[in-house]
């Protein structure tokens, strides 16, 4: 706060009658050193009255000021520390929904995503939030997440050069970069040709999920229905886990 005892009420009565849009910030050169507890327990100001000597209204307007800067102290610590709790309050509500909806450890699926150099964790994080909220443009936008899962992985774990891959049974498909799901399907299958017959379900399993996470996914273009989209988010989950 400003120092207080450099005002002169002669002064600021000037600027008031001969200044009116005077409006120059205050240097703020003093550090209070107050508890709370002190500060909103400041006695009042006392009442300047005519009989009162220049010297004595001068440090009656002083403490006048003094506490009115204080009163705005306390309001700025105030709104900080409501913001602060409330903050803390909206996350620990939203950790809890997460939770709820996916279980406790969700947090390994989407620190692994972030291990992979890509925001796609981030994002999960941000469609699950869209879920608690009442306007169907959230749920969209959390579909269209979903959805980019698939897209940003498919570019990402498949960088085998080549615009065609043939599985396991013959099929040839497509692999070009703009073929995503196509992709994955070909990281997907050429894992299974590694892995043990307990890893080779759980491939079987991702390998049924790609399409529907895409497809539902995509309606988040147009409109999804809000059980649609939580549903595509428990799917996503279980896609990358």
């Amino acid at each position: 706060m400003e120092d207080v005892t450099k005002l002169d009420i002669d002064e600021e009565f000037d600027k008031i009658t001969r200044e009116p849009r005077d409006k120059s910030i205050p240097v703020k050169n003093q550090v209070l050193t107050l508890s709370v507890h002190e500060m909103e327990n400041q006695p009042p100001s006392q009442p300047i009255t005519p009989l009162t000597s220049k010297e004595l209204a001068n440090l009656i307007f002083q403490r006048e000021q003094f506490n009115e800067r204080i009163s705005s102290i306390l309001v700025t610590l105030r709104a900080y520390i409501y913001d602060y709790v409330s903050n803390i309050w909206i996350e620990t509500s939203r950790e809890k929904d997460r939770i709820d909806l996916l279980g406790p450890d969700y947090r390994l699926i989407t620190d692994k995503l972030d291990a992979l150099e890509t925001l796609v964790g981030s994002e999960l994080i941000t469609a699950i939030d869209n879920l608690g909220s009442n306007n169907p443009a959230s749920w969209n936008a959390c579909a269209l997440i979903c959805r980019n899962v698939v897209i940003k992985l498919g570019s990402l774990l498949w960088n085998v050069p080549g615009d065609t891959y043939m599985q396991q049974n013959g099929k040839i498909r497509e692999v070009s970069p703009n073929k995503e799901k196509n992709r994955l399907y070909a990281y997907i299958d050429a894992h299974y040709k590694k892995v043990g017959a307990n890893k080779k379900t759980l491939l079987e399993e991702a390998q049924k999920l790609v399409k529907p996470i895409y497809d539902i996914g995509s309606k988040g273009k147009r409109e999804i229905r809000h059980n649609e989209a939580q549903t595509l988010v428990v799917d996503t989950f279980r896609f990358i886990d």
